[in-house]
């Protein structure tokens, strides 16, 4: 019988900033095995491996939980890879609890970077302005006195803008999960509107890797199915990839999301975001390369 030819892309599984927020959020329950632990916000947008973290013990808090009386002494906080608003961070200090903090060492060079910007200009970012991270550095930036910082989601956004001096000094920085095309729009328009504007592409390597392995396997397959959490930003950009170069796409966070028109197609590609656990790939593998 002939068998289904699957290919998956030369970039999956968690990203170097995913995989030490979970192994360490692990290691921290090994640590206070009888703590109550949680994670400020979930820790990466993946239901599965929050499913795991879940099943350890390890719960989630919200930001307005903080205003409270949930955490007690010795309690054990966690912060995710996305970073923490700096007022956050203030409130965590100020009651008896262990906090560790895992805010990815890209997120964290990103936000050195806005703050030593903010110094000598303005600076804007390029990304989500809801997404954790840009609220995160903005945060820290406007702790600064006199500091300006503006978020930029999109290029309409970038010719609408406000700007009172174009000829004083802008930063440009990307936040690290936007879709490399994105970004370069956003600059685009910037610099014909800006003439004092230094570009920081600071898109993490992972993602920047993620997009074009994507692209290259698009060549090579009839479908792409892209796996990884509904609430994953940087899933749901190679989602819109795949779907933009006109490839029948399909958005899945397991196998029991597979639907049966995936089965019509003789070679299949899987791409998964940087927070997807390297079983579920697996497990989608195995189902889809049974015989046709």
């Amino acid at each position: 019988m002939q068998k289904r030819n699957i290919k998956r892309s030369a970039v999956v599984g968690y990203c170097m900033g995913v995989k030490k927020a979970v192994n360490s959020a692990i290691m921290m329950r090994k640590k206070y095995p009888t703590s109550c632990i949680y994670t400020l916000g979930h820790l990466i947008h993946n239901p599965i491996t929050l499913k795991r973290l879940e099943d350890l013990g390890i719960k989630v808090l919200d930001e307005s939980d903080l205003d409270k009386d949930i955490l007690k002494k010795d309690d054990v906080v966690i912060i995710r890879a996305h970073g923490v608003h700096p007022r956050v961070f203030e409130k965590l200090k100020e009651k008896k609890i262990v906090v560790a903090d895992f805010t990815c060492p890209h997120v964290i060079a990103n936000r050195h970077l806005a703050e030593k910007c903010s110094k000598k200009g303005t600076v804007i970012l390029a990304g989500d302005k809801n997404h954790p991270e840009l609220i995160s550095i903005q945060g820290y930036v406007l702790q600064n006195k006199n500091a300006m910082c503006l978020i930029v989601q999109n290029a309409k956004e970038a010719e609408k803008i406000e700007i009172k001096d174009s000829n004083s000094p802008f930063f440009l920085i990307a936040q690290t999960t936007i879709k490399n095309e994105e970004f370069d729009l956003i600059q685009t328009i910037l610099s014909k509107r800006l003439s004092n504007l230094k570009v920081f592409n600071t898109i993490c390597s992972a993602t920047f890797e993620r997009q074009n392995a994507l692209k290259n396997l698009i060549n090579e397959v009839d479908a792409v199915l892209i796996i990884g959490g509904k609430s994953s930003a940087n899933t749901k950009r190679l989602f819109t990839t795949a779907q933009e170069k006109g490839k029948p796409t399909f958005f899945i966070e397991s196998v029991s999301d597979i639907s049966e028109e995936v089965y019509r197609f003789n070679s299949i590609g899987l791409a998964s975001g940087a927070s997807t656990p390297d079983e579920v790939i697996n497990e989608v593998e195995n189902v889809l390369s049974m015989n046709l």
